[in-house]
């Protein structure tokens, strides 16, 4: 997906707010900082592209309050979801329960995830392509140590009539080398009925150009979503 034009999102926007439908516009910020004084090393900035065929799926089953409960197939017409270790799943209720994307320290299985592989972004996309794992130890190569991921920052815009949300994670680079991110994701934790604990890849995006975060140097990744509000 090619990225939108000024005008082409703020008629988005517009469109939103004569459809009475909220639309998300999402952007995503990937800076590094040294982590002894805080002072910025990088910062890359794009759109986000990449809303996958979970999120489209559990939104849809959600709020229409459809039973999904075919295992058969994962494309047009089925909507079930498929986990990160791709396994599909259904819901015995209506959707699945999204509980959060506010992972603990240490877990790598949900929330904001970064990777160092670059394979094409897919609405089909279920996991990371090369994700760059958790580790609390020192000189563990290529792995990041993985903060708590806090709450999302909410941020009223009475003027616009919009709320800006912002979803951030932060990891550090112990690792005794470079570690080159070249994907971004956004994986939820949910549960179906007796299907605890799903983990959901709902969003996935290559960079436009890789990040280097050296040994020593602190990561941190956020999506901001652009929400129009109906008054």
């Amino acid at each position: 997906m090619n990225d939108l034009t000024i005008t082409e999102r703020r008629r988005i926007k517009e469109l939103s707010a004569l459809l009475e439908t909220p639309i998300r516009i999402g952007d995503i910020s990937v800076g590094v900082y040294n982590i002894e004084t805080g002072e910025p090393v990088h910062e890359h900035k794009q759109q986000m592209h990449s809303w996958t065929r979970n999120m489209y799926n559990l939104f849809t089953s959600s709020v229409m309050m459809l039973v999904a409960t075919d295992l058969t197939d994962f494309d047009d017409g089925h909507l079930n979801i498929k986990d990160t270790g791709g396994t599909l799943r259904y819901s015995a209720t209506y959707g699945i329960a999204l509980y959060s994307y506010a992972a603990a320290e240490g877990i790598d299985d949900y929330g904001i995830l970064v990777g160092t592989g670059n394979a094409a972004e897919s609405f089909e996309g279920y996991a990371m392509d090369a994700l760059v794992e958790h580790s609390g130890s020192l000189l563990d190569a290529d792995k990041l140590f993985y903060f708590a991921q806090p709450d999302a920052k909410v941020e009223w815009d009475s003027g616009n009539s919009d709320y800006d949300v912002t979803i951030r994670r932060w990891m550090n680079n112990y690792s005794g080398g470079d570690i080159i991110i070249a994907e971004v994701g956004l994986a939820a934790r949910g549960h179906s009925g007796t299907q605890i604990y799903l983990y959901t890849l709902v969003a996935r995006d290559v960079l436009g150009s890789t990040v280097t975060v050296a040994n020593g140097e602190q990561l941190r990744v956020a999506y901001t979503f652009d929400t129009e509000t109906i008054s």
